[in-house]
């Protein structure tokens, strides 16, 4: 196996594993922002968190597209 596939899957992974840990983050400001009267905190949370988690999703693709030589339409090395 060659090095690159490990790093792709690490970065992958470490994506994958990065976007758990902001779903439960978001969850917990969610029901932080329940327990307020305003309803703007909820508006903001619920505006930001899915995007973010599908930035880092794509962004993990991203970087394993473009620097560990995956695709055959890479541009590295």
């Amino acid at each position: 196996m060659e090095i690159g596939y490990f790093y792709a899957a690490v970065t992958i992974l470490s994506g994958f594993l990065l976007t758990m840990i902001t779903c439960f983050i978001v969850s917990w400001l969610k029901s932080q922002a329940d327990t307020t009267d305003t309803r703007l905190d909820d508006i903001i949370i619920a505006a930001h968190g899915k995007p973010l988690q599908a930035t880092i999703i794509a962004v993990s693709f991203y970087t394993t597209l473009k620097y560990y030589g995956i695709s055959r339409y890479s541009t590295s090395g």
